[in-house]
């Protein structure tokens, strides 16, 4: 896990914000309330690893918590990290299908508001390694996730 606390970020992230440390221990442990009066500071601030608190709420299960910050920055499901990886990416990784279905459901909606071909973008994104979150999940043997993704996006068999 990335130190919360660090200062530096990699060069090509530099005008991003460091992520205060209390914000990360919400978005870790789904403290929404926090995350809410920092509304301001959610889609500015990054961990060292240029990753946003939904990248972190993804990573550690945090259902309710990817919603909400979900609702309150829209765009944030499309953010990406310094390795390239979005929070589906995590959550396929880490084996969440809740949070995985969570952000498949929110990009659809985003298809219906304005973004044309927003979940089908989002399923086909590879990260720096260009590999997709169905890859992700293959990985590392969570076929729940498997079995989601490629319901979602049956040409995700084809890669």
């Amino acid at each position: 896990m990335e130190n919360p606390t660090q200062t530096e970020t990699p060069a090509s992230h530099s005008s991003s914000l460091i992520m205060d440390p209390s914000l990360y221990e919400a978005a870790m442990e789904g403290k929404i309330d926090v995350l809410r009066q920092n509304m301001d500071k959610l889609d500015v601030e990054v961990s060292p690893n240029n990753n946003t608190v939904l990248h972190i709420a993804a990573q550690f299960g945090m259902l309710q918590c990817v919603k909400d910050i979900l609702h309150m920055c829209p765009m944030m499901y499309d953010r990406l990290n310094w390795k390239d990886e979005t929070a589906l990416h995590i959550a396929a990784r880490e084996g969440h299908s809740h949070i995985v279905q969570a952000l498949i459901e929110h990009a659809k909606d985003e298809e219906r508001g304005c973004e044309v071909g927003a979940a089908t973008k989002m399923l086909m994104r590879t990260n720096e390694y260009k590999d997709t979150a169905l890859h992700e999940a293959v990985r590392h043997h969570n076929f729940e996730v498997v079995k989601l993704l490629i319901q979602e996006a049956p040409q995700l068999s084809d890669l």
